[in-house]
């Protein structure tokens, strides 16, 4: 993946592979191994192979070798030259990284268009072009995207780390030329000491950001520069330290390695997609990096002989290309052939399969082995290019305005769909009707959530909003909807009852936050949701300062018990999660039943198995495919039934409504209503305009209840 695989100083001819190149040692093919190994790890985690469930810290160790090379590259030519060329180190970041950057951002556009729904690809086509501008990274920030999360993955989200790469090495060079500025006496000797501190410092900054904002800031912690900048300091600085580094005595540096190599072997198996990071678990894979490069300045013997075995060598002489390659096979491998029943919220999802993902790696680096030879290579060995800086500059933009292009012509304009041949749906087993009113296209289905933003809140906000109240103000009935974005759902539903019998409604719900009183892991943050804890708090205390309340309604998703906590802070799953649930759910009835006469539990709807909206954007002539069976599609929250029913309260306070039949009336279940209205917007989410179509079966079993 690193960037600083292969950079070529201007008028030296080309070692074996300049790649490995560092001050004083000539080609390193220690290095080359290293970067195999970094590849490998990360391939291995995107393949999800179990016993490398920190295999993501591959990535780090690709930013410390990026950070050494490139910085002993350019202060090489400093001690050579007196100054850094910035035209000439722009030129070889273009012609090492752009064109096989834009054989495979173009490759994977292509591969987009024909894989996914209509539907999704202006989304990609928006990341891809973010990818082009080495931008992704922020992009991605700025999209709350959960890099450790399995669900709902862009073909192209691997570009974040190229662009932060890409960042910092605009950023050096500008760097290096002001903290060396000065008389034109300046001896090297003092430049160097000025790079080492002003980079000291940067890379402090860097950790202590990482450090103290990765637990709160989640993705932007991810994907930052500003949190993942002292990782290529890290790799700079040891670059600088060199001649200190080689007076070390060779046993120590070799077993220094040693205890490099278990550092980063170590935090591949140790971590995982729990673990809080980058912060100061990162310190592990950068740390042990470090001493590995460092190793390998001094002895060629011990790790450093392993690390250049040739089938690592060549591993990682094309392991920018097989970065680059692997995670788009994988994810269109996953959304041709993976089983599409996730909840994008919890971080679920099931895969293709073994055989499937482990053709995809193989062609992933078959592509990468192709790809070096007929892209990489000629175009980094170019004598035309390397002599001529503006016309690597001039194939620079092209590049970018190619892929950038691509991006928007495949998939940036907004999907057109062309309506649905339908008309008529099941209504009864073995009956149907007639579509009345007008068909919903899948793009309007998609964008139709419902969510009021005041009111269902994001991951990050910890208390409800006091205005979020609706119906009649004055209305003789009070009641309340809390829960999760399955509340949501419903809330369409019960606006529409509560304005139609007069009824004030309050409504509060936060993403992926239980109703019951449980400790939850989240994906998003990738630590326990604290949010969720207060904002659940501070519903009550909201509920409780009501005048008065005649029911409160719950909307859950029954998946909860896969990531809910002990209180050793582990996700046990399985019966001992039920167990958690239960005795949440205990005290949260127990809890609300001193607020409310009546607790009213909706069961969960029923999960259609995939993306609704993208199957019917690929079958518009024949919807009826997008039909699911209800054996195993329906009432799939039982399991959360039987426990909470062992925990309700004394007397007849908890009550549910189960709204399957009204649904799911035939069996196949249909996707669309008698209206025309598509059920779900995503996997499981009901839209907007077929929530409000529940009103009336809503309406006549919550009467009974609200009116006791």
């Amino acid at each position: 993946m690193v960037s600083a695989t292969d950079v070529l100083l201007e008028g030296r001819a080309p070692a074996p592979d300049p790649a490995s190149a560092s001050p004083g040692r000539g080609f390193r093919p220690d290095v080359e191994g290293l970067r195999a190994v970094a590849v490998l790890l990360v391939v291995a985690f995107h393949a999800g192979i179990g016993v490398v469930s920190g295999g993501f810290v591959g990535v780090d160790v690709f930013f410390v070798i990026s950070g050494f090379l490139i910085t002993g590259l350019l202060v090489e030519e400093q001690r050579r030259s007196g100054t850094v060329s910035l035209r000439g180190f722009y030129a070889r970041r273009i012609r090492r990284l752009l064109p096989l950057g834009t054989v495979v951002l173009l490759a994977t556009t292509v591969a987009t268009a024909l894989a996914l729904p209509a539907i999704d690809q202006p989304k990609v086509g928006g990341e891809a072009t973010a990818a082009a501008l080495w931008w992704a990274n922020w992009h991605f920030a700025g999209s709350a995207t959960q890099y450790m999360a399995d669900v709902d993955l862009s073909p192209v989200l691997h570009y974040w780390s190229l662009s932060v790469e890409e960042q910092f090495y605009v950023v050096w060079p500008l760097l290096i030329l002001l903290v060396t500025a000065g008389r034109r006496g300046l001896s090297f000797r003092v430049r160097r000491a000025r790079l080492a501190l002003a980079l000291l410092v940067l890379g402090a900054a860097s950790f202590v950001l990482s450090a103290t904002t990765t637990a709160s800031a989640g993705p932007w912690a991810y994907f930052g520069l500003h949190t993942r900048a002292w990782e290529l300091a890290a790799g700079g600085l040891l670059a600088l330290g060199l001649p200190l580094v080689t007076r070390v005595p060779r046993a120590a540096a070799a077993l220094a390695g040693w205890i490099g190599l278990t550092l980063v072997a170590g935090s591949a198996v140790l971590l995982d997609r729990a673990t809080v990071f980058p912060g100061t678990a990162a310190a592990l894979p950068v740390g042990g990096t470090v001493l590995l490069l460092a190793a390998g300045a001094v002895t060629t013997g011990g790790v450093s002989r392993l690390m250049s075995t040739p089938w690592l060598t060549y591993v990682g002489r094309i392991s920018y290309g097989w970065y680059l390659w692997h995670w788009p096979c994988l994810v269109i491998t996953r959304a041709v052939w993976g089983h599409s029943s996730a909840d994008p919220e919890l971080g679920s999802a099931s895969g293709p399969g073994p055989l499937r993902t482990t053709a995809a790696v193989g062609v992933s680096f078959l592509l990468a082995a192709v790809t070096y030879r007929l892209v990489e290579r000629p175009v980094r060995e170019s004598r035309t290019l390397a002599r001529s800086r503006n016309l690597s500059l001039a194939m620079g933009a092209l590049l970018v305005a190619v892929s950038v292009t691509g991006a928007q012509l495949l998939l940036g304009s907004p999907s057109k769909d062309s309506g649905l041949a339908v008309s008529a749906v099941p209504t009864a087993p073995g009956q149907t009707a007639p579509v009345k009113v007008s068909l919903q296209t899948p793009e309007q289905a998609r964008k139709d959530t419902g969510i009021d933003a005041r009111c269902f809140v994001d991951f990050a906000t910890r208390s409800p909003d006091p205005a979020c109240r609706f119906g009649d103000r004055q209305g003789s009935k009070v009641i309340v909807l809390i829960g999760d974005s399955h509340a949501n759902s419903w809330f369409p539903a019960v606006r529409r009852v509560a304005e139609q019998q007069h009824w004030q409604l309050y409504y509060w719900a936060k993403a992926a936050c239980a109703y019951a009183d449980v400790r939850q892991f989240t994906t998003i943050f990738n630590r326990e949701y604290t949010e969720c804890n207060d904002y659940r708090a501070a519903v009550l205390e909201r509920i409780r300062a009501l005048p008065r309340v005649d029911a409160v309604l719950v909307g859950r998703n029954y998946s909860f018990p896969r990531i809910l906590m002990d209180d050793q802070g582990e996700t046990p799953g399985g019966a001992a999660a039920l167990r958690l649930w239960r005795e949440g759910a205990r005290r949260s009835f127990a809890s609300l039943a001193t607020l409310t006469p009546r607790v009213v539990v909706l069961r969960d709807t029923p999960r259609p198995g995939g993306d609704v909206p993208g199957c019917l954007s690929k079958n518009t002539a024949h919807p009826q495919s997008c039909a699911f069976p209800q054996n195993g599609h329906t009432h799939l929250d039982h399991s959360l039934v039987d426990e909470e029913e062992q925990a309700l309260p004394p007397g007849d306070t908890v009550r549910y409504i189960d709204l399957t039949e009204t649904i799911c009336p035939a069996d196949p279940c249909s996707v669309l209503s008698p209206t025309g209205a598509i059920l779900y917007r995503d996997l499981h989410h009901l839209t907007a305009r077929f929530s409000r179509e529940l009103a009336p079966a809503l309406t006549a079993a919550l009467l009974p209840i609200v009116r006791r």
